[in-house]
């Protein structure tokens, strides 16, 4: 017998219930909600459900608040984030070439999605979201499989558990505030590309995690600089190369990744152009080429550059160059993993405790302040050291140019 329908009237604008009664007799009744282009509809057991849940939805949409039907809020994170990793044109490079970067956005998501892939979107809320960046917070750092030997750079202390081997040594704030963010990031891009409404809330409750628990304080101590480039001339390979980045971190504030990016073309000699003059002179900076360029104000950056880095460039670093679309710093195809590699192996060889290679960029921008800062803004030094939060700034002065290479070049 063919299934009988029958229509009630709803005094919720744009609901709608229907009545079907099946072949055995069992009546289910669809709720049906639209309005302002948002739909959803839900079958329940008996008229009154179905009411109670048009009477909901309409206080959502008066309230401005997010609408998710019900088939949508069964999807588990293991179905978010694998239509995220697989679809989102952002990872599809990254997934072919099998490049995965254990706290890059594609590694993390991955760990997201194998860690609370059981997950219903139902059951994320802020007090889940929570639960979940504590547990990341007290989570001690995996040992991977490649790195079960020790190395003579890298003797941190390992501990098992569970029959793991782990290091002794919980995950950063900084990467906890990863998980957090890529946790956002895939729910809206499946809200975006599934045409449903993101539920914010729980990232309005639940603050992210800080960038770092604490201001990184580590400067170079007298006579580290030259020890450190005494320290390349241990290298087998590259040595003066590795001389000249060094160098060049120092004295141009830029990020590592950033650098290892630079073309010859990105180069402009002010001393060769209109102005003949080399205080003009500056390095441009894609957008694309800088840490976060997907974030809100991130901009193509021509960062001006001081006189010693100037002579650096045009008299030592110029040698290397073949044409203008060679990179300057060719000589690390693999990327700044390897270079961190070479660097550790030189603090160790020269006894330097603690020391990073974005040390280099910390030390580079707080000399900045010491020699220039008194004569710049704030917003002009952002042009040079790409920080798009002055608030981030502050940590290294509270200091104030008004043409920027010209007061470089004073």
């Amino acid at each position: 017998m063919a299934t009988k329908e029958k229509s009630i009237s709803s005094s919720v604008r744009g609901g709608t219930i229907t009545a079907r009664t099946g072949s055995k007799g069992v009546t289910k009744y669809q709720a049906r909600f639209e309005r302002d282009g948002k739909q959803v509809s839900e079958t329940f057991r008996s008229e009154e459900e179905a009411a109670i849940f048009l009477a909901d939805n309409a206080k959502k949409a008066e309230n401005n608040e997010p609408i998710v039907s019900s088939s949508i809020k069964k999807l588990t994170f293991e179905k978010i984030f694998t239509d995220y990793i697989e679809n989102n044109e952002l990872f599809k490079e990254l997934n072919e070439k099998g490049k995965v970067k254990r706290y890059g956005s594609l590694g993390v998501a991955k760990a997201i999605r194998d860690e609370i892939g059981s997950v219903p979107l139902s059951k994320f809320n802020s007090s889940n979201l929570e639960k979940y960046i504590n547990a990341k917070r007290n989570s001690y750092i995996k040992v991977p499989k490649r790195n079960k030997k020790s190395h003579k750079n890298f003797n941190a202390e390992k501990i098992k558990i569970n029959g793991v081997d782990y290091y002794n040594k919980k995950l950063t704030e900084g990467t906890v505030r990863k998980y957090y963010y890529e946790i956002k990031k895939g729910l809206m891009w499946h809200a975006k590309k599934h045409n449903y409404a993101f539920d914010n809330s729980p990232f309005f409750v639940v603050p992210a995690p800080t960038a770092w628990e604490s201001p990184k304080e580590r400067r170079l101590e007298p006579g580290e600089f030259e020890r450190l480039i005494d320290g390349c001339d241990g290298l087998y390979r590259n040595k003066e190369q590795t001389k000249l980045l060094i160098k060049f971190l120092v004295l141009s504030c830029f990020r590592v990744g950033e650098t290892l990016k630079i073309k010859w073309k990105d180069f402009y000699d002010g001393a060769k152009g209109r102005e003949k003059d080399p205080s003009s002179s500056f390095i441009l900076i894609p957008k694309a080429n800088q840490k976060g360029s997907h974030k809100k104000g991130i901009k193509d950056r021509k960062a001006a550059i001081r006189p010693e880095l100037y002579k650096l460039i045009t008299e030592e670093l110029i040698h290397y160059k073949k044409s203008d679309e060679d990179l300057m710093f060719p000589f690390w195809p693999s990327g700044p993993s390897y270079f961190y590699t070479r660097f550790k192996a030189i603090c160790v060889r020269m006894k330097i405790d603690k020391l990073t290679v974005h040390d280099l960029r910390h030390e580079a921008i707080s000399t900045l302040y010491e020699l220039y800062g008194g004569r710049m803004t704030d917003i002009q030094i952002s042009s040079i050291t790409g920080h798009v939060e002055l608030d981030t700034l502050k940590r290294y002065a509270n200091l104030r140019p008004s043409s920027i290479g010209q007061v470089l070049w004073s």
